[in-house]
C-alpha cells in the first residue's frame, strides 16, 4: 500500500464552489400575481430561511391552486430539489422555463440542478438562457435592484464571476439594503478564491437580514477556507439556530468539524443532513471523507458510491474512492478513480496529489 496523501485527505473536507452555488434556495424577486402574491411570498420567505420541508406543501398547494403559475412551479422545483426529489425538481423547473422563458431565475435554478446531477452541457445551455433572460429584465427595469440581483445570479451559474460582481454592485447601488445582492457578491468573490472579501460581503448580508441562512452558510464556508474552523463551526451553528433542518448548514458544519479534526461530529452532522435528504451529494462526500479519516474505508467506499449513484460525474466521490482504495492497498483501483476525478476536474488538487503519490510508490 502507498502512503496516502494527508494533504489530499484534508483538502477533501472543503466545500467545492459548485456545491456552494447549489446551496442557493432558488427564490426570485419575480412573482406571478395571478397565483396569489401572499402565498408565493410566504414560500419565498421559507426558502430564503432554509425551511424547504415547510415550504414544500405550500408550493404544492400553490401549483394545485394555479397550474398556470410558472413561479409556483419554479418554487416547487426548488423545494423538491432541497428535499431530495431531484427528478421532481427537474420536471417542475423544466415546466417553469417552458411556461415563461422570460423568468431568468427558473433557468438559473435549472442550470444549478443540471450541474448537481453532472449534466454539464445542459447546465451551460440553461445558464446562457438565464443570462439572456436576466439581461432582458434589466433592460425592461433599469432601476430595479432585484433585476440586477437576478442578473448576478445568472452570471454565477454561467461562471462569469466578474460580470456577476458588477451586477451585484449595481443592485447594491440602487438598494443598499439588498441582502441577496451581497450574497451574490460573496458567491462571486468566493468562486474566485477571494474568501476574505466574501466573508465581508456575507457579514454585510447578515447585518441587513439576520435570518439569511444562505449568508450564514456562505460565511461559515469562507471562514473554513481561511482556516478559521472554530469560527466556521460557530457560524454554521448560528444558521442551524434559525433552521435546525437546513442541510446546507449541516454540511458546512460537518466540513468545518472535519477540517478541525473532529471527525466524530463531522460524521454525525453529515448523517443528520442525509436523514433530511438522502440524495444530498455533498453530505455523502463529507461522510466518505470523515470515514476515510477514521480508517473506516469500507464505509467510505459505500458512501462515495451513494454519491455517484446520484451524480455519476461527481469528482469528489471519485476522490474519496481513490483515497479509500489506496488505504486498502488497491493501488490500480485508486489510480483509476483519481484519473477519473482529474478528467472531470483538471484542477482537482486531491486527485493530482494521489496520482503523484501512487506514481512515486511504483
Amino acid at each position: 500500500m502507498s502512503t496516502s496523501p494527508l494533504y489530499a485527505l484534508m483538502q477533501y473536507f472543503g466545500l467545492s464552489e459548485a456545491q456552494n452555488q447549489n446551496n442557493r434556495s432558488g427564490t426570485s424577486s419575480y412573482t406571478n400575481n395571478n397565483s396569489g402574491q401572499y402565498s408565493l411570498t410566504n414560500i419565498q420567505t421559507q426558502n430564503a430561511e432554509g425551511d424547504f420541508a415547510l415550504a414544500l406543501p405550500l408550493a404544492q398547494a400553490a401549483v394545485q391552486n394555479d397550474p398556470s403559475s410558472e413561479t409556483a412551479h419554479r418554487l416547487l422545483g426548488a423545494d423538491l430539489l432541497n428535499t431530495g426529489n431531484i427528478q421532481g425538481a427537474l420536471q417542475q423547473l423544466s415546466q417553469a422555463t417552458a411556461m415563461n422563458p422570460k423568468d431568468s431565475m427558473a433557468f438559473t435554478d435549472l442550470s444549478a440542478l443540471y450541474s448537481t446531477v453532472g449534466d454539464f452541457t445542459d447546465a451551460a445551455t440553461a445558464a446562457k438562457q438565464a443570462v439572456t433572460a436576466a439581461q432582458n429584465e434589466v433592460t425592461a427595469s433599469p432601476t430595479s435592484a432585484s433585476a440586477y440581483t437576478d442578473l448576478a445570479a445568472a452570471y454565477q451559474v454561467d461562471k462569469k464571476y466578474n460580470a456577476a460582481k458588477v451586477a451585484a454592485h449595481k443592485a447594491i447601488s440602487i438598494n443598499p439594503q439588498d441582502d441577496t445582492a451581497y450574497v451574490e457578491l460573496a458567491n462571486a468573490n468566493g468562486a474566485q478564491g477571494y474568501y476574505g472579501l466574501a466573508e465581508v460581503d456575507d457579514k454585510k448580508a447578515i447585518s441587513i437580514n439576520p435570518n439569511n441562512v444562505k449568508a450564514y452558510n456562505n460565511l461559515a464556508s469562507d471562514q473554513g477556507k481561511l482556516g478559521h474552523y472554530t469560527l466556521a463551526i460557530s457560524t454554521a451553528q448560528q444558521a442551524l439556530s434559525i433552521n435546525s433542518k437546513d442541510t446546507g448548514a449541516l454540511n458546512v458544519l460537518a466540513a468545518a468539524e472535519g477540517q478541525s479534526g473532529n471527525t466524530t461530529s463531522s460524521i454525525s452532522d453529515a448523517q443528520q443532513a442525509l436523514s433530511i435528504n438522502r440524495d444530498d451529494i455533498q453530505a455523502w462526500n463529507l461522510l466518505a471523507a470523515a470515514e476515510n479519516k477514521t480508517g473506516n474505508y469500507t464505509s467510505a467506499i459505500s458512501s462515495a458510491q451513494q454519491a455517484l449513484s446520484v451524480n455519476s460525474q461527481d469528482y469528489s466521490a471519485d476522490d474519496a474512492l481513490a483515497i479509500a482504495n489506496d488505504f486498502e492497498g488497491y493501488s490500480s483501483e485508486s489510480l483509476s478513480y483519481a484519473k477519473q476525478a482529474l478528467k472531470l476536474d483538471p484542477s482537482d488538487k486531491v486527485a493530482k496529489s494521489i496520482i503523484a503519490n501512487l506514481n512515486k510508490s511504483k
